[in-house]
């Protein structure tokens, strides 16, 4: 039995000595009040609206959306969510399905007594007006509902929700104590106080163009997110009541909200304005390169977007011509904030601290603050967090409730608000989960729409993640927005679909050879490009090839005597097993204890990806100590190093190595590993003045096992065998003159499809295969990426977890309390691969039989034992 609550409520909280409620009326003025005040942020005004191909959003448009907005829980009023949200009886009814029910549910009661509940209710929230506002388009409104009520993050439809319309007398109907309709039509009342201007008559329709209505669903979500937040709506010290004036008190808690949180960009968009925007004045004491001057002289942009993509040698700056671009276009009002993609952790961590330091000179006070958007960092700037229970966030030396470093650091405490912040610098996956059929991924998308995105080392092996990308640039370029792509070795056809072309005219591998390179590509259509002056110097680097891949102790030997020459040796291996193999035969013959390793927390210890999270940021600044930019001995002979890695330590990172090893693997991969060589000018040690790559190759059939990831981690074997060949053909590469001819010598179709030729029919065969399985992987992901042109429909959003790079379906399991780990510290879970798991292991499996000593710790998992120590997770 319902007691006598006095109005609905929407959220609840317990102590142990009191209870706090918030009211509907109330929780739905803050959520109407921070959409509005997103609303009125110009950036997402404009992205919203050409969305819905509209020139702007007029002030009646945007208070009708907030209007809908306020109408997010509205399913609330029912009387099983009142029960259960007041700690009294019944069992679990939530607030959005039977709503849903109730509007488009298949009745299961007689029709009579359905209307008896439904028109009142409708006409309680002014469903008649809504529908006017969609130009009387009943499958335009519920569209309209369907994202708002979506608002958890996944997809709302007639045919997701349970029949609750079975329940809605019980659920709907007034009793002594309680009408649920007549607080439904206390909210609709207020939304006529509150906004005005959107039940005025006349005015455009509201757009409902599929685009738009992904981007509109991710702003309720974001407007739910910040209008929630208790330290900023906090609850009323008194009972709540129906008739409460708590509006102009959300409004004004909003704005300080977008200003703290620093969505608003008027201050840093200032401060850009007011710069001398010219390369000395942005970068004192430097002199520009072609790339940063060729984005310095871009003509200024419109509001149709674009997407760029700069192709120029590591280490050329393409890091500060993308800074300079971001600049630019926020002195232009064209973006509000950045977000900078990378292909590893390690990599973004180093790039996070560059572009902190460069924001901080250039903007001063107005710097927007710069968060790590990687998955077991919480470090906003140069601070880091420390993550509480109930996903809370402790700052230094702050209040853990209020303070300057929790509204700053707001995006990066939770991985789902990563896109959010005003600039972020992460991984490209987290970029990629915005345009996946998987929870939040609305949010990612619509809070994305204000940034330029930055994409770097983008490299055509794998048509997977080339279609994950291509959809979010789709969405990003169909609002206005702005990206710039950035590679050393980017393939021109693979060029040609990022930048919108269309696939019939894709280069030729003729056209594709003579394009010029270092170069600005501003079109794909009309293959626009700006020649950039090769002004690196030409580095001449030998490579030679090891083709007895399994005499693992003469490779070692190999690499020790490098190493003792002074050579800072760095090993890429394509598998974490040979990685660790490899470890294993270099300490056999010098130790553990050699300083020559990579050593973390004094214990040495290869890297890759199968580590705790925990110990990947330890690791990660292992690395950067050994190999970094700031890692060399006072300027005198550096100390030789052995440092084994896997695809963790190919891309991106500023490590700077005198002697690579590496496995076989794509030519443009290959020039990303070559390119941790040589990087800064210093003094090399005796027969290692220039650099130089030892290849381990091994046999290649396409009958034959896979060996060293050739076949598994990199299943294309012809552009293994094509860049297998080039080395034998030329030892010696002239890098960046040659990048260009490489890539598209061992990549093109055209010139697979002639080695192929040349091999036999067997090679010809696995062409196929290998075409047949690229087909299947972009339909795989075509599959699994929101289709921006069709609304919300079921399933859009789907229960499994879906990768944003195959084969990596790993099962994150946690441990019951934290242990300390091989390097000292504590670790809390871990992420198994999938492929390491037994498929018939149930999805609630737990970690067992949990067993450690100083060395080692040891966990069963479903039926499969695992080890982890200083090698990894085993």
């Amino acid at each position: 039995m319902m007691q006598n609550i006095g109005c609905a409520v929407a959220k609840a909280r317990y102590t142990e000595n009191a209870r706090f409620f918030l009211s509907l009326l109330d929780h739905s003025a803050d959520v109407a009040a921070m959409a509005e005040a997103l609303l009125e942020l110009p950036t997402t005004a404009r992205r919203l609206a050409k969305l819905g191909n509209r020139k702007e959003l007029d002030r009646s448009a945007r208070q009708r959306l907030c209007v809908l907005a306020a109408l997010h829980d509205v399913g609330k009023v029912n009387i099983g969510f009142q029960n259960r949200i007041r700690n009294e009886t019944g069992a679990f009814v939530g607030h959005v399905a039977p709503v849903a029910s109730l509007l488009w549910g298949t009745p299961s009661i007689g029709k009579k007594e359905r209307n008896s509940i439904l028109n009142p209710f409708k006409k309680a929230i002014g469903a008649d007006v809504l529908l006017k506002w969609t130009g009387n388009d009943n499958d335009a409104l519920d569209d309209l509902l369907a994202v708002v009520w979506g608002h958890h993050g996944s997809s709302l439809t007639p045919d997701l929700s349970p029949p609750f319309d079975r329940d809605a007398p019980g659920l709907w109907s007034k009793s002594d104590c309680y009408d649920p309709v007549n607080e439904a039509g206390i909210l609709g009342r207020a939304l006529k106080d509150w906004f005005p201007a959107a039940f005025e008559p006349g005015g455009e329709t509201l757009p409902t163009e599929s685009r738009f209505l992904h981007a509109f669903a991710g702003l309720v979500v974001w407007a739910d997110w910040l209008g929630s937040d208790e330290t900023r709506f906090g609850y009323p010290r008194s009972e709540p009541k129906s008739e409460t004036n708590r509006i102009a008190a959300a409004r004004a808690a909003a704005q300080r909200v977008v200003s703290d949180r620093r969505f608003d960009a008027a201050d840093r968009r200032d401060a850009a304005r007011a710069l001398q925007f010219d390369f000395p004045a942005l970068f004192p004491g430097f002199a520009a390169r072609p790339a940063q001057t060729a984005t310095l002289d871009l003509p200024a942009a419109d509001d149709h977007g674009s997407v760029m993509a700069l192709e120029a040698e590591t280490g050329s700056g393409k890091t500060e011509a993308a800074l300079l671009h971001f600049l630019r276009l926020l002195r232009e009002d064209k973006v509000d904030g950045l977000y900078f993609a990378l292909p590893t952790r390690a990599s973004a961590k180093q790039i996070q601290t560059r572009i902190t330091q460069d924001l901080r000179r250039i903007l001063a006070d107005a710097a927007p603050p710069v968060g790590l958007a990687v998955p077991g960092y919480i470090r906003v700037n140069d601070r880091d967090g420390q993550a509480l229970p109930n996903f809370k966030v402790l700052w230094p030396d702050q209040d853990a409730s209020r303070s300057a470093l929790h509204d700053e650091g707001w995006a990066v405490e939770q991985t789902r608000r990563y896109l959010a912040g005003a600039v972020m610098v992460g991984t490209i996956d987290q970029l990629l989960l915005g345009g996946l059929t998987v929870r939040h991924a609305q949010f990612r998308s619509s809070a994305m729409l204000r940034q330029l995105l930055v994409i770097d080392e983008v490299h055509a092996s794998d048509p997977y993640m080339e279609r994950l990308l291509f959809n979010i640039l789709d969405q990003h370029r169909a609002a206005g927005g702005h990206a710039l792509l950035m590679s050393a070795t980017l393939g021109s056809r693979m060029r040609h679909a990022l930048l919108g072309g269309n696939s019939r005219n894709a280069p030729s591998f003729d056209q594709a050879c003579v394009a010029p390179y270092p170069a600005l590509h501003l079109d794909a259509e009309t293959c626009r490009a700006v020649p950039l002056p090769a002004d690196a110097p030409q580095k001449s680097v030998a490579l030679s090839l090891a083709e007895d891949v399994s005499d693992l102790d003469a490779l070692a030997q190999r690499a020790i005597d490098a190493a003792s020459a002074g050579a800072r040796v760095l090993i890429i291996r394509n598998t974490v097993s040979n990685a660790v193999a490899l470890q294993r035969a270099l300490e056999q013959r010098l130790g553990e204890d050699s300083p020559l390793f990579l050593r973390c927390r004094d214990r040495a210890a290869p890297h890759h990806a199968r580590f705790a999270a925990e110990d990947r940021v330890l690791l990660d600044a292992a690395l950067e100590a050994r190999l970094g930019k700031n890692s060399l001995n006072g300027g005198a002979l550096p100390i030789g190093a052995l440092v084994v890695a896997t695809q963790t330590a190919e891309q991106s990172l500023d490590i700077d190595a005198d002697f690579l090893i590496s496995d076989l693997c794509p030519i443009d991969v290959l020039l990303q590993r070559i390119g941790r060589l040589h990087r800064h000018a210093r003094s090399r040690p005796l027969g290692f003045e220039g650099p130089a790559v030892l290849v381990v190759a091994p046999s290649l059939s396409p009958n034959g096992p896979a060996r060293l990831g050739c076949g598994t981690v990199y299943p294309n074997l012809l552009i293994l065998a094509a860049t297998r060949n080039l080395i034998r053909e030329q030892p010696l590469w002239s890098i960046p003159q040659m990048n260009r001819a490489l890539v598209e010598a061992a990549t093109h179709s055209e010139r697979l499809e002639t080695l192929a030729r040349a091999l036999g029919p067997e090679w010809e065969k696995h062409l196929a295969e290998i075409m047949g399985k690229s087909s299947a992987e972009r339909r795989v992901a075509d599959s699994n990426c929101i289709d921006w042109t069709e609304p919300p429909a079921p399933p859009l959003f789907k229960d499994e977890k879906i990768q944003t790079r195959l084969g990596l379906d790993s099962r994150s399991v946690a441990l019951t309390e934290a242990i300390d780990g091989p390097f000292g510290l504590p670790v809390a879970s871990f992420s198994i691969p999938g492929w390491m798991v037994k498929k018939d292991t149930p999805s609630d499996a737990q970690i067992e039989d949990l067993q450690t000593n100083s060395e080692t710790l040891s966990f069963r998992f479903g039926d499969q034992t695992y080890r982890y120590d200083r090698y990894g997770l085993a």
